[in-house]
């Protein structure tokens, strides 16, 4: 069954997940966020049977044109959730996190900590690779 993150349940999930989590926010209109996703297949190959979450939210975003890009780049996989959050459930998390431009990636240790809010972006794959590899250690 696919995890489903609202409001109500995000300390359950994310907060309290036992494993690393990747939080990207982003829209589709936001070209640096394409630019970004580019990079993610390599990333996540790089990781690929390592216990690290990612989990992309969209920002109230057409559904077929979120679908397309998301396909385009090739952003899905096991342990893989996409959210195209209404503007209300959006502007509660982006609030809850200070998520304030796009895209936007933020790090959570096992323990359900914010480890590092700029993580390196997808494009400085290697550096990226590192800072989570830290919390897949511990």
């Amino acid at each position: 069954m696919a995890l489903q993150i609202t409001e109500s349940n995000f300390e359950a999930e994310v907060i309290n997940s036992p494993i690393p989590v990747l939080i990207d926010f982003w829209a589709t209109w936001c070209g640096p966020c394409k630019v970004q996703m580019s990079y993610m297949p390599a990333v996540k190959e790089a990781l690929e049977g390592k216990d690290v979450v990612f989990i992309y939210f969209a920002d109230n975003s057409p559904e077929d044109v979120r679908q397309t890009i998301v396909k385009r780049y090739g952003i899905y996989g096991e342990n893989t959730y996409h959210y195209n959050l209404p503007d209300e459930q959006h502007r509660s998390l982006k609030e809850l996190l200070n998520v304030n431009s796009f895209p936007t990636y933020l790090l959570f240790d096992r323990d359900g900590k914010l480890v590092n809010r700029t993580p390196p972006q997808p494009q400085q794959k290697d550096l990226l690779l590192n800072e989570i590899q830290k919390y897949l250690n511990k």
